[in-house]
């Protein structure tokens, strides 16, 4: 929308909200491309650190929001909430 010229005071506001809203942005399909969020606490105060990593294969989809998800690099297959992961 930048580059068509678009622009209003509250616009990346309003795109956050509708892409939140949207199902079909927020759908994980198995086969899909995912990040998947790792958050590191340490031992030192103030040093909290988190990231995301990937991206990763989704193989199997649970009905409760469960995913098994593939590392492409070395082929390990591990079970993750849903929470975690975001579309790549």
């Amino acid at each position: 929308m930048l580059q068509c010229g678009f622009y209003w005071p509250t616009m990346f506001k309003d795109t956050y909200a509708f892409s939140k809203t949207c199902e079909n942005c927020q759908k994980v399909d198995s086969g899909q491309n995912v990040l998947l969020y790792n958050s590191r606490l340490y031992l030192f105060p103030g040093k909290l650190r988190s990231r995301w990593s990937g991206p990763f294969i989704v193989k199997h989809v649970y009905p409760y929001g469960d995913f098994d998800i593939e590392n492409p690099n070395n082929d390990n297959v591990f079970k993750v909430n849903g929470h975690r992961l975001k579309a790549y």
